[in-house]
């Protein structure tokens, strides 16, 4: 072996024994900074899915496929009749439940909870809201021919109206139902237009909703 040759092996085996030497420290390096960063986003998961878990609702329902109609008891000025089949949308508790320490809404069990453990579902302070504006449509109307007539001072007050226009607006834009409405024309001559009848919309169970409100409801309070 010449000296050439020998230098050359002598600095291979270095060589080696140098990266011998330093592979077991980088594996160790790579490891923990593998586990580091698996232990940071599981963290991250961790903390955003509790995060969105806790936006959740706390209600799990079914969707069901429902086509949109006209039905004009919904329409139609108060009375008896009309009054009554706003009052079935909402269950018994006017859609107030009861929940626990945690927020978790609990089974009603006949004693009217204390305010603190009261929320509010959603829709049906919407379908409250709703009626109001209805009800509010007609009294003025009534009050345009008899300007004697009376009003509910706080359902048709105008504070209360206009709180019920921006927090629809709201709920509407927070649901966001994007089905596509197809346009129709009515009669011939007339430009198109879309009134949502005879559309197909994927719906929350609307009934499953009441069941489930109904069971952990507040109080057994009925109206609108």
């Amino acid at each position: 072996m010449d000296i050439m040759t020998g230098n050359s092996s002598l600095k291979s085996v270095r060589w080696l024994r140098t990266t011998r030497s330093y592979t077991p420290l980088l594996i160790q390096k790579s490891f923990c900074l593998f586990l580091t960063t698996l232990l940071l986003f599981t963290s991250l998961g961790f903390c955003t899915g509790a995060y969105w878990q806790s936006l959740k609702s706390n209600t799990p329902f079914g969707q069901v496929a429902k086509e949109f109609e006209l039905h004009e008891i919904f329409t139609e000025a108060p009375s008896f009749e009309t009054n009554a089949a706003w009052g079935e949308l909402i269950p018994r508790g006017r859609g107030f439940v009861v929940v626990d320490s945690t927020d978790t809404p609990v089974p009603y069990v006949g004693i009217e909870a204390n305010l603190a453990q009261v929320r509010a579902v959603a829709v049906y302070h919407q379908i409250h809201c709703l009626n109001e504006l209805r009800l509010g449509y007609y009294a003025n109307q009534t009050l345009s021919v008899d300007r004697n007539a009376t009003i509910r001072q706080h359902y048709h007050s105008e504070n209360h109206m206009k709180h019920c226009f921006d927090y629809l607006r709201q709920s509407l834009m927070c649901a966001s139902d994007t089905t596509l409405e197809t346009l129709q024309v009515k009669n011939e001559g007339n430009k198109p237009a879309v009134d949502g009848w005879g559309t197909t919309h994927l719906c929350r169970d609307y009934d499953k909703v009441s069941d489930w409100t109904l069971r952990h409801r507040a109080s057994d309070i009925g109206g609108v």
